[in-house]
Protein backbone atom coordinates (compact mmCIF):
# COMPACT_ATOMS: atom_id res chain seq x y z
CA UNK A 1 0.00 0.00 0.00
CA UNK A 2 2.86 2.64 0.77
CA UNK A 3 4.64 1.94 -2.29
CA UNK A 4 1.30 2.70 -4.15
CA UNK A 5 1.03 6.13 -2.57
CA UNK A 6 4.90 7.30 -2.90
CA UNK A 7 4.18 8.42 -6.72
CA UNK A 8 1.58 11.11 -5.36
CA UNK A 9 3.67 13.24 -2.70
CA UNK A 10 5.56 15.17 -5.49
CA UNK A 11 2.62 15.45 -7.39
CA UNK A 12 -0.03 16.94 -4.32
CA UNK A 13 3.11 19.56 -4.12
CA UNK A 14 2.58 21.09 -7.27
CA UNK A 15 -0.94 22.02 -6.69
CA UNK A 16 -2.01 25.31 -4.72
CA UNK A 17 -3.43 24.00 -1.50
CA UNK A 18 -6.64 26.33 -1.89
CA UNK A 19 -7.88 25.96 -5.56
CA UNK A 20 -6.23 22.47 -6.57
CA UNK A 21 -4.93 24.43 -9.32
CA UNK A 22 -1.01 24.37 -10.70
CA UNK A 23 1.53 25.51 -8.86
CA UNK A 24 3.63 27.44 -10.40
CA UNK A 25 0.85 28.90 -13.20
CA UNK A 26 0.28 32.23 -14.48
CA UNK A 27 -2.64 34.85 -14.27
CA UNK A 28 -2.66 37.94 -15.02
CA UNK A 29 -3.35 41.36 -13.07
CA UNK A 30 -6.93 41.91 -13.31
CA UNK A 31 -7.19 45.55 -12.12
CA UNK A 32 -5.34 48.75 -13.37
CA UNK A 33 -3.92 49.24 -9.81
CA UNK A 34 -3.21 46.74 -7.70
CA UNK A 35 -1.21 46.64 -3.88
CA UNK A 36 1.27 44.06 -3.71
CA UNK A 37 1.81 43.06 0.34
CA UNK A 38 4.45 41.96 1.95
CA UNK A 39 1.96 39.22 3.74
CA UNK A 40 -1.03 37.44 2.75
CA UNK A 41 -2.93 39.83 4.58
CA UNK A 42 -4.63 43.18 4.29
CA UNK A 43 -2.82 44.74 7.00
CA UNK A 44 0.59 43.63 5.67
CA UNK A 45 2.83 46.48 4.57
CA UNK A 46 2.73 47.20 0.46
CA UNK A 47 5.91 46.59 -0.87
CA UNK A 48 4.99 47.51 -4.83
CA UNK A 49 2.23 48.72 -6.93
CA UNK A 50 1.42 47.46 -9.95
CA UNK A 51 -0.64 49.82 -12.66
CA UNK A 52 -0.84 47.80 -15.89
CA UNK A 53 -4.36 45.54 -15.80
CA UNK A 54 -3.30 42.58 -18.18
CA UNK A 55 0.40 42.08 -16.99
CA UNK A 56 1.55 38.38 -16.37
CA UNK A 57 2.30 36.99 -13.22
CA UNK A 58 3.24 33.96 -11.78
CA UNK A 59 1.54 32.30 -8.68
CA UNK A 60 3.93 30.21 -6.62
CA UNK A 61 1.82 30.06 -3.62
CA UNK A 62 -1.75 29.95 -2.00
CA UNK A 63 -3.31 31.06 1.45
CA UNK A 64 -6.55 31.55 1.46
CA UNK A 65 -8.02 34.33 -0.47
CA UNK A 66 -4.12 35.53 -1.37
CA UNK A 67 -1.46 34.70 -4.13
CA UNK A 68 2.24 35.02 -3.62
CA UNK A 69 3.13 36.25 -7.00
CA UNK A 70 6.30 36.54 -9.02
CA UNK A 71 6.85 39.31 -11.90
CA UNK A 72 9.12 39.29 -14.85
CA UNK A 73 11.76 40.88 -12.97
CA UNK A 74 11.94 38.28 -10.00
CA UNK A 75 10.25 40.69 -7.81
CA UNK A 76 7.38 38.51 -5.20
CA UNK A 77 4.88 39.80 -2.99
CA UNK A 78 1.37 38.81 -1.86
CA UNK A 79 -2.04 40.02 -3.89
CA UNK A 80 -5.43 39.46 -3.04
CA UNK A 81 -7.49 37.18 -5.62
CA UNK A 82 -9.85 39.58 -6.66
CA UNK A 83 -6.91 41.73 -8.55
CA UNK A 84 -6.42 38.15 -10.63
CA UNK A 85 -7.67 37.00 -13.87
CA UNK A 86 -7.06 33.70 -15.21
CA UNK A 87 -6.91 35.22 -18.70
CA UNK A 88 -3.20 34.59 -20.37
CA UNK A 89 -1.33 36.94 -21.28
CA UNK A 90 2.37 37.30 -21.95
CA UNK A 91 5.06 39.71 -21.82
CA UNK A 92 7.56 40.57 -24.69
CA UNK A 93 10.62 40.37 -23.93
CA UNK A 94 13.04 39.91 -26.94
CA UNK A 95 14.54 42.95 -28.66
CA UNK A 96 13.68 40.94 -32.08
CA UNK A 97 10.19 39.47 -31.49
CA UNK A 98 8.30 39.03 -35.03
CA UNK A 99 4.68 38.54 -35.24
CA UNK A 100 4.62 35.66 -37.99
CA UNK A 101 1.77 34.20 -40.12
CA UNK A 102 2.71 30.37 -39.21
CA UNK A 103 5.09 29.41 -36.45
CA UNK A 104 8.10 29.00 -38.53
CA UNK A 105 10.90 31.77 -38.65
CA UNK A 106 11.01 31.30 -41.94
CA UNK A 107 6.62 32.13 -42.09
CA UNK A 108 5.95 36.36 -43.72
CA UNK A 109 6.12 38.61 -40.69
CA UNK A 110 2.77 40.92 -40.01
CA UNK A 111 4.72 43.04 -37.45
CA UNK A 112 7.55 43.55 -35.14
CA UNK A 113 6.65 43.66 -31.65
CA UNK A 114 8.61 45.88 -29.53
CA UNK A 115 9.73 44.57 -25.89
CA UNK A 116 7.24 45.07 -22.40
CA UNK A 117 4.01 44.75 -25.12
CA UNK A 118 1.75 42.64 -23.28
CA UNK A 119 -0.08 39.93 -25.53
CA UNK A 120 -3.01 37.65 -25.02
CA UNK A 121 -1.77 34.17 -24.98
CA UNK A 122 -4.45 32.44 -27.35
CA UNK A 123 -2.35 28.53 -27.75
CA UNK A 124 1.19 27.50 -27.61
CA UNK A 125 2.66 24.47 -29.89
CA UNK A 126 6.31 23.63 -29.17
CA UNK A 127 8.75 26.33 -29.28
CA UNK A 128 5.56 28.68 -30.97
CA UNK A 129 2.53 30.88 -29.01
CA UNK A 130 -0.41 32.16 -30.82
CA UNK A 131 -1.13 35.42 -29.50
CA UNK A 132 -2.80 38.75 -30.32
CA UNK A 133 -1.42 42.09 -29.68
CA UNK A 134 -3.89 44.98 -31.09
CA UNK A 135 -6.63 42.98 -32.32
CA UNK A 136 -3.65 41.13 -34.73
CA UNK A 137 -3.18 37.84 -34.34
CA UNK A 138 -0.21 35.78 -35.32
CA UNK A 139 2.82 33.05 -34.04
CA UNK A 140 5.85 34.55 -31.75
CA UNK A 141 8.71 32.31 -30.43
CA UNK A 142 8.11 31.06 -26.98
CA UNK A 143 11.70 32.07 -26.30
CA UNK A 144 11.07 36.07 -26.62
CA UNK A 145 7.81 35.87 -24.28
CA UNK A 146 7.96 35.65 -20.47
CA UNK A 147 4.24 33.95 -19.29
CA UNK A 148 4.69 30.81 -20.39
CA UNK A 149 6.28 27.50 -19.11
CA UNK A 150 9.67 26.22 -20.75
Amino acid sequence: MLLMLAPMGPALADVGRETGLPVPRFVSLAADRANVRLGPRASDDVVAVYRRRGLPLKVVDEQDNWRLIEDFEGASGWVHTSLLSGRRTVLVMSDAAVLRRAPAPAAPAIARIEPRVVATLLACEGAWCFVEVNRRRGWLAAETLWGVMP
